[in-house]
């Protein structure tokens, strides 16, 4: 990456690379994966690249910083009590040096040490060049689905093409294309609306769908973290959204969420008809049932470990039509190949296209035009050109992490703009299994528990389910010790079993509303939910225990591997004690909720309970970020319901 990074901090960067993932000496070694190093795949050269597309300027500067410090051998001596460049350190000594900073009691040496080690690994299983799989993949058992024979008819929907600037005339403008912005443009359309969707992300359609973990991670999501790097944010990005790449769990919104939103929280009729026929509306057009939870190897585990100790567990309602015929091909995450999964790209884009509702890709919303106090269309970008849509009503859908950051751009004077963020934090255990799992095959989370979805008494707790594991996510997520010890836990990865556990959060965090760059996630686990989350881990460590497993690990960088046949309970104090702290554990989470939330009272909430700004008429925001509450539950069904029910609200204002 020429001009990037200096010749002594891509030397820095490799070497840190070659410590984490280094060549080993073992036989056998059938397929060269011990001797493979992860500069031999050519880690440090994506590393840099994804570094320079992903991260802000300032986030930038601070990794190029600390590259040079660990050039400077006073700072290295500092940290490895020898002086010199850390790329000039014996691999021993550096190994020790990055250890240290795994366990250091220093929040932010663990924080850097996390920054290197989940990117690095997460490239090492799954870069690939498009032809040739990743050379490591023989080692985990792992092949990668083949992508569906080229197809010009898979392209169902013709994005309108902007050529010069433009200006468009439409009566609703709707800024999204997900769970909420494809059925508010599928329903208003369909009731002869004019309507204009804009998504920033692009068209993909089945024969771009190969499984392909590296090239779908750079096509269908954004990542993101919280300021302290403690936790992974994930989102859809790309016509569809998150129901493009989600797992298709579709669960229908709790009835205690439905009656706090309304006796909490001002959000009258969410526990009347009204909502349950938009609920019932979306889950028939996405076709939710259960006919396609076929249960995968990975979920019997946690089906088995759930009946040895008398837990909860059931099949998970998917939206999916034509999965498991074949057997499921376990891709969910990076695009369904064979267009079984019933997302906005198939059932309500495509419905709004068949109506005549125009679909602009590649298109970034600068702000809501707003005139004489009332919204009257958006600004956007696609690229070299101006694209203005005039329109009687506007929808923010662009989801909770950016759906704030287009009010607050637009001028929208409301404090709570931000405010309210919820992640459904996530950790996860894994076992080791005398038989292949293959965790990546199979239908994702087809079986789910909540034996513990209520800790508190108020319904605040974790959901238990089972992630289909690929094996970026893998390497991502393993945790390190040594180099010696993370190829070790490699090389068993077709014997993983995974369980995470999905914390219902009661206290939340912010978004910081940035009018330029990345929007900052603030974001800290409070004690209440973390004892959740803990609670979680514990009880999959004794499900994956029930289950069989040979050995059972956490995320935790400190703590050793559970042995079958080993002081269980002794094991499970010890992991209590281990805690949560930042950058100590691997954190994920992909449901973001709540930072435009709506209510009955203008002093707490950005929206009315229909969902329309207080504070500019015309302007309704239709995605998670209305939620007031957290669903605890996987919440695309919720969002597509939410935004049904807004759709009929702003139609019978168009009337």
């Amino acid at each position: 990456m020429a001009h990037f990074l200096t010749d002594a901090q891509y030397r820095t960067l490799t070497a840190i690379c070659d410590t984490l993932i280094p060549a080993i000496t073992h036989q056998p070694d059938p397929y060269g994966f011990w001797a493979r190093s992860a500069s031999d795949l050519d880690v440090p050269r994506h590393f840099t690249r994804r570094v320079r597309d992903l991260l802000d300027p300032d986030q930038q500067a601070q990794f190029r910083l600390g590259l040079s410090l660990l050039d400077q051998p006073l700072a290295v001596a500092l940290l490895a009590g020898q002086l010199g460049s850390f790329a000039s350190l014996p691999p021993a000594t550096r190994e020790r040096v990055l250890r240290g900073w795994e366990v250091s009691g220093r929040p932010e040496l663990r924080a850097l040490f996390q920054s290197f080690k989940r990117l690095a690994g997460a490239l090492y299983c799954s870069l690939s060049d498009g032809q040739a799989p990743n050379p490591n993949w023989p080692a985990f058992g792992y092949a990668r689905q083949a992508a569906a024979a080229p197809n010009q008819a898979a392209w169902t929907i013709q994005p309108l093409a902007i050529t010069a600037d433009t200006t468009l005339d439409c009566e609703v403008v709707v800024v999204g294309s997900g769970a909420g912005g494809g059925v508010v443009a599928g329903e208003l359309a369909r009731a002869g609306h004019a309507v204009v969707v804009l998504e920033k992300g692009g068209y993909y359609a089945e024969p771009d769908f190969d499984g392909d973990e590296d090239r779908g991670l750079a096509r269908l999501y954004e990542t993101h973290t919280t300021v302290d790097g403690a936790m992974l944010v994930l989102a859809g990005s790309g016509l569809g959204g998150g129901t493009t790449i989600n797992w298709s769990a579709a669960f229908a919104t709790p009835p205690h969420v439905l009656a706090e939103w309304e006796s909490e929280h001002g959000c009258a009729g969410f526990t009347g008809p009204a909502f349950q026929a938009s609920l019932a509306a979306v889950s028939a057009r996405v076709h939710v049932t259960l006919d396609e939870s076929a249960p995968s190897p990975e979920s019997l585990v946690l089906e088995r470990g759930c009946a040895a100790l008398g837990y909860h567990s059931a099949p998970v309602p998917r939206n999916a039509r034509g999965c498991g015929s074949p057997p499921a091909c376990g891709a969910c995450g990076y695009g369904c190949p064979r267009g079984a999964k019933q997302g906005t790209l198939k059932t309500y884009l495509q419905d709004a296209a068949d109506c005549g509702a125009r679909i602009v890709t590649g298109a970034s919303v600068e702000q809501v035009v707003i005139e004489q106090g009332r919204a009257a269309g958006v600004r956007a970008r696609v690229g070299d050109y101006t694209l203005v849509v005039r329109a009687r009503v506007v929808v923010a859908a662009a989801g909770t992490l950016h759906s704030p950051v287009l009010l607050a751009r637009s001028g929208v004077d409301n404090p709570n703009i931000g405010r309210n963020l919820r992640l459904h934090p996530t950790s996860y255990v894994f076992g080791d299994f005398d038989e292949p799992v293959e965790s990546w095959t199979g239908v994702p989370i087809s079986r789910y528990s909540t034996q513990f979805a209520d800790l508190d008494g108020r319904h605040y707790g974790v959901v238990l389910e089972h992630p289909p594991a690929h094996p970026g996510f893998i390497g991502l997520g393993l945790p390190w010790r040594s180099g010696q010890r993370y190829k070790t836990l490699l090389s068993r990865a077709r014997h993983y079993a995974f369980t995470i556990a999905i914390t219902r959060d009661r206290d939340p965090g912010r978004l910081e509303v940035r009018r330029q760059g990345r929007p900052r996630l603030h974001y800290a686990l409070s004690r209440h939910d973390a004892g959740h989350l803990m609670r979680g881990l514990v009880e999959s460590v004794r499900i994956q225990a029930a289950a069989g497993a040979r050995e059972v690990s956490t995320p935790q960088a400190a703590l050793e591997t559970y042995r079958a046949g080993q002081d269980l309970a002794g094991y499970l104090d010890r992991l209590e004690r281990q805690g949560l702290a930042p950058n100590s554990c691997t954190l994920l989470a992909a449901h973001q909720m709540g930072t435009c939330r709506r209510g009955g009272r203008r002093t707490t909430s950005v929206l009315n309970p229909a969902g329309e700004s207080w504070d500019v008429p015309g302007l309704y925001v239709a995605d998670a970020s209305t939620f007031p509450t957290p669903t605890g539950v996987n919440p695309m069904l919720t969002i597509m319901a939410v935004a049904h029910h807004t759709a009929q609200a702003i139609e019978a204002r168009l009337r």
